[in-house]
């Protein structure tokens, strides 16, 4: 009743609603501030402030104040061709062009961010030297190049054609403060170019992990460009194909975007005020998710408005009789999304409780556009909706006097036939269906956890340090893009006596003779200063010291670089540093933190095993911290998710057995699709694919089950109205027939939104975009048509029985009591 009531009020009233929302939009945007400027970009923030890596990083802050490079540019020197080039010229172009250059972007922001005396590098640091800090606190922490002395020999290649020189950066990876940098950094070797001060023969790439980080959020910001412009185009022309009446098509995109652009500007200013916090992404599935559910509404709004129209109605009364009629489904339907989704704001992982706030508001904002706004824009156009169309003048007929006639499309007769085919062979073709189904779902069990975080996987093949990294890799271990630190820290030792340097050789001796089984491509420790490769015995200094006073100076630098006392007096911490043989952020690269972590603590002490605190820092510890946490969160909001929604379709409903099968289809349906997703991506890449991206997982996992209730929501308000006219069993069939083609065309729509991620060039948009498709195209002509009728039918004809009764209000042949058609009315009426 009191959706008519606001049926009522809005067709009466419509210019009033037409005004606020456009006055909403306009106020929201002139106050809003760009999500650039707020959006949070810092990828391992998000985890909780307890996760392990978090708590390392604080320590090691204390521990090494003047050492928090989070990041880094790699600049890879290549000799292509050794005719032309020589590995001195090399040397001599870093040391007369690229490190010079370096050093004034460095100083053009306040110079080094850690000045070092008498050396830039960490190893040949005075001891008793205080570090000079920046007062201007550049980004740029030191620059390491081949030509220092001693640890320089770790940047070069062991055939000695490839060379590095490592820019460390203070912010994390992902930030958007390191663009800066990266973009001088780019300009310094173009102009290095085009003055042909790099010798023919020798190439100069870009990696690192800061490299990386800014590839993979411009990628994502132009999918949120590209993705948010082909929505719109392709969401316009899906609904001309199925009007075939321009304004008719245009209302539905005129208000989700109307309410789309609420929402984005609604959520800058919340986060300006410190309410939520905004990420890059999020307006991707904001985008997706509004469109595709909101042009779905209005489909339904629509649908009904022209069945009110058929009916004989005026198009003022028709509006009105529209939103009473459909406004419980819609709000049904919404709910269950937003209830959905929103069970993801229980999750530990910042951006999974960020998503559950914002999209879950941004559907609330589109249902409330679609049940005021969208039906005052169809009575400003009245009868021109349909234009070139005309639409036949009222007759005069009550609404009641005559139902709506039934049209004759293609489609329509598709889904006449489905229906009759399950009134014939109801079991057969769910028994079919299931099993066509079942080995994709199975198979999506068994890789369940199969998932990837590899950063470097998901970036497209033309990123500017794509070519970089694949050189690096191929030169040097994997792992020097992201180099992983151990914190070894207890107060009952020094480690820096002989007792505890004998310790630390102990501990890298372990190392030393595990490294192939752990993983492992360096070790460096104060037993090991320059590590335990070949290359720690080279040098390419060409400063003439003698050997003796060479070794006395690593030994009195490798003291202070990996040694603490934490604020006390003896060296209580002691740090080593670990290259991996796998990129940090490869699913190898994470299973080898445990083993490692073992190994070392079995090469300490009996005593120190339970005293001693041992600390990973560095991306890979941040991204096992990140699938640990990943996991908890998955269980928990799959477990939230199922049953919110249980629970909201047992309201809807009144039932308990139908709403749990219709739960179990949907789930069944998620599994299809998520083996489905493995077998595609693990074909187009067989050697490259390492499993589906992390976010896709939860996401899809969400968006797919409250989509796939909101489908069925739909069909079964429709078979609460279909069965008073037909009886029962008919009209399970003629709710079949009445949406289905509405249905379709709504997961066409939604389908075409979610395949627009294809176009993203990250691998993550596709995975999802390909898998959010499918799903729905699997739930519109799978599950919606075939598994749940066949089910009804199969309950309602005695083939099926629960509990040895069939499901209440299902009864064969007999009008509903009048007490049932409140309950179906009260639960919403389809269109």
């Amino acid at each position: 009743m009191s959706f008519r009531i606001l049926g009522n009020v809005v067709r009466r009233s419509w210019p009033f609603w037409l005004v606020g929302w456009v006055a909403l939009a306009v106020g929201t945007w002139l106050a809003a501030p760009s999500w650039t400027a707020i959006g949070q970009d810092k990828e391992f923030s998000f985890l909780p402030p307890d996760a392990p890596s978090r708590r390392a990083a604080e320590v090691f802050g204390r521990a090494f104040p003047t050492d928090k490079a989070a990041s880094n540019v790699v600049l890879v020197l290549n000799r292509t061709d050794d005719e032309r080039a020589s590995f001195e010229s090399t040397l001599k172009l870093i040391e007369t062009s690229l490190e010079p250059g370096l050093r004034q972007i460095a100083e053009a922001d306040g110079g080094l961010a850690y000045e070092i005396q008498p050396s830039d590098d960490p190893l040949f640091a005075d001891e008793t030297a205080a570090p000079k800090v920046s007062p201007q606190r550049s980004i740029i922490a030191r620059i390491r190049t081949p030509n220092a002395p001693g640890a320089g020999a770790l940047l070069v290649s062991a055939d000695r054609k490839a060379l590095l020189v490592v820019v460390d950066l203070t912010p994390e990876y992902s930030s958007h403060l390191n663009y800066h940098v990266i973009e001088q950094t780019e300009a310094l070797l173009r102009r290095l170019r085009e003055e042909a001060k790099i010798p023919a023969g020798i190439d100069v790439l870009m990696t690192g992990s800061a490299v990386l980080g800014r590839d993979h959020s411009l990628a994502e910001l132009e999918s949120v460009r590209v993705t948010g412009l082909l929505t719109v185009l392709l969401v316009a022309g899906l609904l001309i194909l199925i009007y075939r009446a321009p304004l008719l098509a245009l209302i539905p995109l005129a208000t989700v975007y109307l309410a789309v652009q609420i929402a984005v500007n609604l959520l800058g200013l919340l986060a300006q005020a410190g309410y939520v916090t905004v990420f890059g992404g999020l307006q991707i599935y904001i985008t997706i998710l509004a469109y595709g559910a909101g042009v779905d509404y209005c489909l339904f709004l629509t649908a009904r408005y022209k069945e009110e129209l058929d009916r004989g109605l005026p198009p003022s009364e028709a509006v009105g009789r529209a939103v009473g009629e459909v406004g419980g489904a819609l709000t049904g339907s919404a709910a269950t999304v937003m209830c959905g989704i929103g069970m993801m704001m229980f999750a530990e992982f910042g951006k999974f409780r960020e998503a559950g706030f914002a999209i879950p508001l941004s559907i609330l904002l589109v249902l409330a556009a679609t049940l005021t706004f969208s039906p005052s824009l169809l009575c400003l156009a009245g009868r021109w909706a349909f234009w070139p169309h005309r639409q036949p003048a009222p007759t005069g007929l009550a609404p009641a006097a005559t139902e709506a006639p039934r049209g004759n499309g293609w489609l329509e007769r598709v889904w006449e036939r489905v229906g009759e085919l399950l009134l014939r062979r109801a079991g057969g073709v769910w028994v079919l269906t299931v099993a066509l189904m079942a080995p994709f779902a199975i198979g999506a069990g068994f890789l369940y956890n199969h998932l990837s975080y590899d950063m470097i996987g998901d970036l497209p093949a033309d990123a500017t340090s794509g070519a970089g990294t694949r050189l690096l890799q191929e030169k040097f271990p994997a792992g020097m893009v992201g180099p992983v630190t151990v914190l070894v820290v207890d107060p009952k030792v020094d480690f820096g006596s002989d007792q505890g340097r004998a310790l630390v050789g102990k501990i890298t001796d372990r190392l030393r003779n595990e490294k192939q089984t752990l993983g492992l491509a360096d070790v460096r420790s104060l037993a090991a200063p320059l590590g335990i490769t070949a290359q720690s015995e080279n040098d390419f200094s060409g400063i003439a010291v003698p050997k003796e006073e060479r070794e006395q100076a690593v030994q009195q630098a490798a003291r202070a670089h990996y040694l603490t006392d934490l604020g006390g007096r003896a060296k209580v911490g002691t740090r080593l540093e670990l290259v991996l043989d796998q990129s940090p952020f490869s699913r190898k690269s994470v299973d080898t933190l445990d083993p490692v972590e073992q190994a070392l603590r079995d090469a300490l002490p009996d005593g120190m095993r339970t005293d001693a605190e041992v600390y990973f820092i560095g991306t890979t510890p941040s991204i096992r911290d990140l699938e640990r946490v990943m996991q908890r969160d998955r269980f928990r909001i799959e477990l939230l998710v199922l049953a919110s929604v249980l629970v909201i379709l047992i309201v809807l409903l009144r039932r308990f057995w139908v709403p749990v099968y219709l739960l179990l289809s949907v789930l069944f349906s998620y599994y299809t699709t998520l083996g489905v997703t493995f077998a595609v991506f693990y074909l187009l890449d067989p050697a490259g694919f390492a499993g589906i991206d992390w976010r896709v997982a939860i996401f899809l996992f969400t968006i797919l089950i409250a989509v796939g209730e909101d489908y069925n929501i739909f069909l079964m308000t429709r078979v609460h109205e279909e069965q008073r006219r037909h009886g029962a069993v008919r009209g399970i069939t003629e709710a079949l027939d009445r949406t289905g083609p509405i249905i379709s065309s709504c997961g066409f729509i939604m389908a075409g939104t979610f395949a627009s991620l294809l176009v993203g060039s990250l691998t993550e948009m596709k995975q999802l975009g390909f898998a959010l498709a499918f799903g729905v195209m699997l739930d519109t002509f799978i599950v919606r048509p075939i598994l749940v009728p066949s089910f009804l039918i199969l309950l309602h004809t005695g083939r099926l029985s629960l509990r040895g009764r069939s499901s209440q209000g299902f009864q064969p042949n007999c009008e509903p009591t009048p007490s049932r058609q409140g309950v179906a009315r009260r639960s919403g009426i389809s269109p």
